[in-house]
């Protein structure tokens, strides 16, 4: 089969989200869809009730934070980076994040883009 690489220099240069831009590459590379990865997680913290993935600046440093919708009342609609341990940049916390929602929806951390330069690239069978 043929491979097909996308290659974006800036997320949103396609008009994605940072939440869709790891998604679709996640579907791209046949990670997604796929079974319920973890029991260990609240019920709603599915694919398909993350929201928004964000970067933001807390204290000295960075975190990121992957919130979600149809959450029951009292329990956490967010799950994030350790705040007590934040990121020296930015971009880190971001990385970061990418691999947060990796983990939540498929099970595992493992990026399904590589980083050359500026660029994230997206390499997937089709």
């Amino acid at each position: 089969m043929p491979m097909t690489t996308h290659a974006i220099s800036h997320l949103n240069a396609n008009g994605l989200t940072n939440l869709e831009f790891i998604l679709q590459a996640l579907t791209a590379v046949g990670r997604l869809p796929c079974a319920r990865p973890c029991g260990e997680l609240p019920a709603h913290f599915t694919v398909g009730n993350m929201e928004n993935l964000y970067v933001e600046r807390h204290g000295k440093g960075w975190v990121a934070n992957l919130q979600f919708t149809n959450v029951p009342k009292g329990l956490p609609d967010c799950a994030g980076t350790p705040s007590a341990h934040p990121f020296e940049d930015a971009h880190s916390a971001f990385m970061a994040g990418m691999a947060l929602v990796c983990q939540v929806a498929t099970g595992s951390a493992e990026l399904p883009f590589d980083q050359v330069g500026d660029n994230l690239v997206v390499v997937a069978d089709h």
